[in-house]
């Protein structure tokens, strides 16, 4: 369950961040390595950088968590 929940954080994250930043980010990405993907007919900006390190952070915290309740 930690990992679906760290999983789902991580994309909902990079989702809402990649497509804020994405009009103001170069052409490379920038820091966060923003690249366009297209689903069907539209377009969404998505960041493999910020889902990994969301997603682990997300599951780090609810380890501990675990381990303290």
């Amino acid at each position: 369950m930690a990992l679906i929940r760290s999983l789902a954080g991580g994309t909902m994250t990079s989702l809402l961040l990649a497509n804020v930043l994405h009009p103001s980010i170069e052409a490379d990405g920038g820091p966060f390595g923003i690249t366009d993907l297209e689903i069907g007919s539209h377009r969404i900006a998505w960041s493999w950088t910020v889902f990994v390190v969301v997603a682990i952070v997300l599951w780090l915290i609810d380890k501990a968590i675990e381990q303290i309740s």
